[in-house]
């Protein structure tokens, strides 16, 4: 009980003390991982370790080895984000406080990323175990390693025409961010 109080103890000085788009960016990422950590948990998962990386929140756990287990805990984050923006939306209605909507599209936009069917995302977590189970493992990596390309592909071409347009660098980095797994998994094979 007592790593709860100094759960929501943190929480609350760190939604008071930080810039309005530093929490605006940190409470619907911490919203998507609540979203996979209650699916595995009412699937029956074991929690082996959370961490931090580079690339982003990272969760060790075992969950039941059931085709619909591992593709239910990779939905419920970006699911999970897409009710918290409709949530805050309806706030942001009743209050008229700008940083709901700001969080919103936070939260509308990692959860529509996260769901790009390309490693290490959650789409690429969905989309793995569909794929072996309709045609096989050899095929499933096939499959993979070609919308991982092509998610990178596009999301770099389109960042690079918005950011020479001007309209800034964040398409650009979040193509750059796939590149190194779509890297691994091709020279792995």
């Amino acid at each position: 009980m007592i790593e709860r109080a100094v759960f929501f103890l943190l929480a609350a000085v760190l939604l008071t003390a930080l810039p309005h788009e530093t929490t605006a960016l940190l409470a619907p990422a911490a919203v998507h991982e609540l979203g996979h950590i209650g699916m595995l948990r009412c699937l029956g998962g074991q929690i082996d370790s959370f961490r931090f990386e580079g690339r982003g929140f990272c969760l060790s756990f075992r969950e039941p080895n059931e085709l619909w287990s591992s593709v239910l805990i990779a939905f419920a984050g970006p699911l999970a984000g897409l009710v918290f923006a409709q949530l805050l939306m309806l706030l942001h209605t009743k209050t008229g406080w700008s940083w709901l909507r700001l969080c919103a599209g936070c939260s509308a936009l990692l959860s529509v990323f996260n769901l790009l069917p390309a490693h290490p995302l959650d789409g690429g977590q969905i989309l793995e175990p569909l794929a072996a189970a309709l045609w096989g493992g050899k095929r499933a990596e096939q499959i993979l390693r070609i919308s991982g390309w092509l998610c990178f592909g596009l999301l770099f071409t389109a960042g690079l025409l918005l950011a020479l347009r001007g309209y800034g660098f964040a398409l650009l980095a979040a193509a750059l961010f796939l590149l190194p797994e779509q890297a691994r998994r091709q020279c792995s094979h």
